[in-house]
């Protein structure tokens, strides 16, 4: 169900990218809008991972506190390691950039709240 929601975001991700490459006839910025997608998607599939791991192996809820909070600081830190990383050793346009990475945030907003209204996040009592 979780990993539902990263692929259709990651699909969608790509569906936008591809019609604004087509329209707006974007060559020069493929690879820094897809980068900043990546620079998103790949900390939070890990913070994913980590959560994931956790709650089907039915831990107590103060160590689950305690690693969502340590794999939250892991998955800022993967970011900001990404970013640094990209930005240092690829040549990117800086703007185009950063739409990659806040059309994946939009689009991880989007469909939670999708997700959520379908009800597949809360339980029906």
């Amino acid at each position: 169900m979780f990993l539902k929601n990263f692929f259709f975001q990651l699909i969608i991700f790509s569906i936008i990218t591809v019609s604004l490459i087509l329209i707006l006839n974007i060559k020069t910025g493929i690879i820094s809008v897809l980068l900043g997608g990546c620079a998103w998607f790949i900390p939070n599939v890990y913070f994913f991972w980590r959560i994931m791991h956790r709650i089907f192996r039915n831990y107590p809820t103060t160590i689950m506190i305690k690693h969502f909070f340590y794999s939250e600081i892991l998955k800022l830190l993967s970011s900001i390691c990404i970013i640094s990383l990209v930005s240092l050793y690829h040549p990117v346009h800086q703007k185009k950039f950063l739409l990659g990475y806040s059309i994946m945030i939009i689009i991880s907003l989007i469909v939670s709240y999708y997700l959520l209204l379908q009800g597949r996040y809360v339980k029906n009592h």
